[in-house]
């Protein structure tokens, strides 16, 4: 079974929902690949928390590793558009 490599944008409130969802999720194999924030010590801290393996120094960055296969948008709604036209 392949492995999917989630990557997060945000590290707040809702990145820790989608982070315990994604924990639960039975039948596939997950990796947590990669956490960026606004705030670097935030994308740390969920890291570590999470076993999430790198930390990026911005959403494009992520966006880049090649090995990342999903994105999970954590950040404010009104930031999403630009994110998701890669900005």
């Amino acid at each position: 079974m392949k492995t999917i490599s989630v990557g997060f944008v945000g590290a707040g409130f809702s990145a820790h929902l989608h982070a315990d969802g994604l924990k639960k999720v039975h039948g596939a194999n997950l990796r947590l690949a990669g956490v960026t924030a606004t705030r670097p010590e935030r994308a740390a801290e969920f890291a570590r928390v999470y076993q999430v393996e790198n930390t990026f120094g911005s959403w494009r960055e992520l966006l880049a590793d090649r090995s990342v296969d999903v994105v999970s948008i954590c950040v404010p709604n009104a930031l999403h558009a630009e994110i998701d036209k890669g900005g």
